[in-house]
């Protein structure tokens, strides 16, 4: 059994990405991984096009419970709290004490970050580098422009742009005054949290796959590169300093859904799927239950895709990930949907799942499946202990 600080190395900073194009868990995995270990920052390049949610049972929540606050941002559900971040780490809500940072190429808008600070604890730890965009509605106006991308539409790119063209009305951190306590330079700040030895969790945000320069399909791309190198530029240290890198993989990747006249682009050779047919492999349809996902931006049903090995090879042959997590269990087998050990997963769903990660590891280049993740809450967050490897092993063996 690996234990809670396999995810850590002393010194380095840990980062966390989706190997396919988005909408993996990652908040989830994120916030689970933060729940059994803290390290000593958390750090993000979040921008306005992906957003992030998290499902804490209440005794592993550590932030505030606000009652002004949108429920589409943060609401009770059962014993859990939901959070939905587009600014801050998810896990910032499951750490206590460590910064909370804000990395130069990440964007937000100021009404988001004000509405999100509501859920931090302390507000001290939060530091936000002056040179972090500020997305306003005339970016999301232009981004909108762009018939020919089915994206979010939320202005990141345009801001982004404005950014690299260094404009006049290029919006950043530093230029507002209600910012001024939470400016810092975060990447001294991560850079002396490591030579300290402490560690850093580095969330990278949407997919692989979505890559500006490194994705898959041109132009149905988002505005920067999702990978473990963009991650050091952007937390400001030296590539050497990444100790581990983590891979969300999900049995069936997905686009975000298509807006009238355009395509938000396909998945390599694998061809498009319907939710009913995922209901229907999976079982959910037994169950009366429905896997439909629709977009935690835009609002939109989601596409999905026949899993594709090509996909996973690549993210992994560029990022080079310790491990990777699989995530959506339910869609592989509805019948594993938020269980909590690997005991209550029924015998033939667990077969099924482990067929599944055994596909994974024999992709080329690709590291052991270390975790599943069985649900949205931190507490179906699975480590693959020595009972479930020496299944995997057992199957790649036969």
């Amino acid at each position: 059994m690996k234990d809670q600080n396999f995810f850590f190395v002393p010194g380095k900073m840990t980062v966390t990405y989706d190997a396919a194009t988005g909408s993996s868990g990652k908040g989830m995995v994120n916030t689970s991984i933060c729940a059994m270990f803290e390290p000593d920052a958390v750090m993000c390049n979040n921008l306005t096009n992906a957003g992030h949610q998290s499902l804490v049972p209440i005794d592993k929540y550590c932030g505030n419970v606000p009652f002004d606050i949108s429920p589409k941002v943060f609401r009770k559900e059962g014993d859990c709290y939901r959070s939905v971040f587009k600014v801050f780490p998810a896990s910032s809500i499951v750490t206590r004490k460590c910064p909370i940072l804000i990395a130069p190429d990440g964007g937000f808008s100021i009404d988001r970050f004000f509405e999100e600070l509501k859920m931090i604890n302390d507000p001290s730890r939060v530091k936000v580098h002056p040179r972090a965009c500020i997305v306003t509605p005339k970016d999301a106006e232009r981004a909108a422009q762009n018939k020919h991308v089915s994206g979010t539409m939320s202005g990141a790119g345009p801001a982004q742009a404005k950014k690299l063209m260094r404009d006049e009305d290029c919006d950043i951190a530093m230029k507002h005054p209600e910012l001024a306590p939470f400016l810092a330079d975060t990447s001294e700040i991560a850079q002396t949290i490591l030579k300290n030895g402490g560690s850093i969790l580095f969330e990278l945000p949407q997919g692989f796959d979505l890559s500006l320069n490194h994705g898959y399909e041109w132009p149905k791309l988002t505005s920067r590169d999702i990978t473990a190198a963009m991650a050091a530029n952007s937390a400001g240290i030296s590539p050497k300093l990444i100790g581990k890198i983590f891979g969300n993989v999900r049995p069936y990747p997905i686009r975000v859904g298509n807006v009238e006249g355009q395509s938000s682009g396909t998945c390599y050779d694998s061809p498009e799927l319907t939710w009913e047919e995922i209901n229907r492999r999976s079982g959910a349809d037994k169950f009366g239950a429905d896997l439909t996902e629709i977009t935690t931006v835009t609002m939109r049903k989601r596409r999905v895709f026949e899993f594709s090995e090509e996909q996973i090879r690549r993210a992994c042959a560029y990022n080079l990930p310790d491990g990777l997590i699989v995530t959506f269990t339910c869609q592989i087998d509805y019948r594993s949907n938020n269980t909590k050990t690997w005991e209550e997963i029924p015998e033939e769903a667990l077969d099924k799942i482990i067929d599944f990660i055994v596909r994974v590891e024999n992709i080329d280049g690709t590291p052991d499946v270390i975790a599943i993740a069985t649900g949205p809450s931190t507490d179906c967050f699975l480590m693959v202990n020595d009972e479930i490897r020496n299944k995997i092993e057992s199957k790649k063996n036969a």
